[in-house]
């Protein structure tokens, strides 16, 4: 399973780096190999990947917590809001700005 995760504080994002979260401590999604293909072939990740410098891919984690590159990310689903899926990723987005945490992709 894949996951998309947002911390809830600063001291929620510590314990994800060590894998030592409470209940409580984040707000996720899973999103399957089908749904993760769907993006890829929709070119959100490939757009994500070179506006914000970052590697989103199979076997990777990636993390988004500078804050400016929240709010551009933001801009970029927003612009490809297209299904249910991105909706949530979008309001995950949104939630890791209003935490001023950050957004995890755990694949």
């Amino acid at each position: 399973m894949k996951y998309i995760t947002v911390p809830i504080n600063k001291e929620a994002m510590i314990r994800l780096d060590y894998d030592q979260n409470i209940e409580g401590d984040l707000v996720e999604i899973i999103v399957t190999d089908e749904e993760v293909l769907s993006l890829w072939r929709r070119g959100l990740f490939a757009k994500l990947n070179s506006q914000l410098d970052i590697l989103i891919d199979d076997y990777e984690w990636e993390e988004i917590t500078d804050y400016g590159k929240l709010l551009k990310m933001k801009e970029i689903i927003k612009a490809n809001n297209t299904d249910y899926l991105t909706e949530k990723i979008l309001h995950l987005v949104e939630l890791a700005i209003e935490y001023k945490t950050g957004i995890f992709f755990c694949f």
